[in-house]
């Protein structure tokens, strides 16, 4: 099983950039957040959101996204 990281104390990522270079570390990133409670993400966590958004777990995809970005391809 790959490790989590878990955003902390926020619920909402307060830095785009942040994000990114944590998706580039960890293979899945996760954040506490109470049943029901309304989520306003930015486009970049939209991005990387699993398919089930209720979890507010970042994708592996995006992950390897960031990579070729980085990487110029």
């Amino acid at each position: 099983m790959d490790p989590i990281a878990v955003y902390y104390p926020y619920i909402h990522v307060r830095d785009d950039t942040w994000l990114k270079y944590a998706a580039l570390y960890w293979p899945r990133l996760g954040r506490l957040r109470p049943p029901g409670y309304p989520v306003s993400d930015s486009l970049v966590a939209r991005a990387g959101r699993a398919p089930r958004p209720r979890t507010g777990r970042i994708r592996a995809t995006l992950v390897q996204r960031l990579r070729r970005s980085l990487r110029g391809r």
